[in-house]
C-alpha cells in the first residue's frame, strides 16, 4: 500500500482524510512539521502529499520538492487568494467548501497512473544536455538538477518524447491535466513559462514557441533520442 503524507494540525481534518485515502487503497502518514515530513519521505514510497494550507505550512514547501522530486502536491486552502505562494505549484487545490469526489477523482487517477508506471521500462529521454529519468522522475540539464513540480514534468515529458514535433495546447492538457478539467490556453503557457525558465537558468533556450499552434523543443545541437 502505497503512503501519503498529510501535513497538518487539524486532527479532525487527518482523521477525514485517512478515511478516504483508506477507501481509495492509500496509507495516511500524519506529518506535524518538516522533519517528520522529511524522515516519512525517506522512509518508505510515498504517492502524493495533501497539506493543509496555512501561512506556516510554506515551511514544507521546499523540503517537500527536494526530497519528493515530481510527486503530486495536493493542497486544502481555507482562503485561496490569487497569486497566494505555493498555491499555483499544486496539483490540486481544493478550497472550501472541500468537495471529496475531486479528491476522490484525484486518488483513483494517481493509482491507474501508479500501476502504469509498474510496468514502464526505465527510461531515460534526452535532448541536447537535457536528461529526463522517467521512472525516477528527475531531471537534469548540464548535469545539474531541475526541480519541477508533478505538472511540469508531465508537460515536459509530452516534448521530449515528441522532440521533433510541435505538441499544440489542447493535447497537453489532454495529457497532463485531470481528464475533464478545464484549462484555459493561457494557463498552460504560463506553466510552460515555469519550465523555460528553469532550464534557462542552466544554458540557452531549448522551447520554442509555435505561434498559433503549440511548443516543441529546439536546439542548435544535434539532439539524441530517448532509450527505452
Amino acid at each position: 500500500m502505497q503512503t501519503v503524507l498529510v501535513g497538518t494540525g487539524d486532527i479532525q481534518l487527518f482523521l477525514f482524510l485517512r478515511h478516504i485515502l483508506a477507501s481509495e487503497g492509500f496509507d495516511a502518514t500524519l506529518c506535524s512539521d518538516v522533519e517528520e515530513m522529511s524522515a516519512q519521505a525517506s522512509q518508505r514510497g510515498v504517492a502524493t502529499m495533501v497539506l493543509d494550507w496555512q501561512p506556516q505550512a510554506a515551511g514544507f514547501l521546499d523540503p517537500f520538492r527536494r526530497a519528493l522530486p515530481g510527486v503530486p502536491l495536493i493542497l486544502f486552502a481555507r482562503n485561496a487568494e490569487a497569486g497566494a505562494d505555493g498555491l499555483t505549484a499544486s496539483d490540486l487545490l481544493l478550497t472550501r467548501p472541500f468537495d471529496p469526489a475531486a479528491l476522490i477523482g484525484f486518488l483513483s487517477r494517481l493509482r491507474q497512473r501508479n500501476r502504469s508506471d509498474l510496468v514502464e521500462c526505465n527510461r531515460t529521454l534526452r535532448w541536447d544536455d537535457l536528461r529526463m529519468d522517467v521512472a525516477g522522475m528527475k531531471v537534469q540539464r548540464a548535469g545539474q538538477p531541475v526541480p519541477l513540480t508533478a505538472l511540469q514534468f508531465r508537460l515536459l515529458r509530452c516534448l521530449l518524447e515528441r522532440p521533433t514535433g510541435v505538441c499544440d495546447r489542447e493535447a497537453l492538457v489532454a495529457r497532463c491535466w485531470p481528464a475533464g478539467a478545464e484549462v484555459e490556453p493561457r494557463t498552460v503557457d504560463i506553466h510552460i513559462g515555469h519550465i523555460r525558465r528553469k532550464l534557462l537558468r542552466f544554458g540557452p533556450d531549448l522551447i520554442r514557441t509555435v505561434r498559433g499552434a503549440g511548443y516543441a523543443l529546439d536546439s542548435p545541437s544535434t539532439p539524441e533520442t530517448g532509450s527505452c
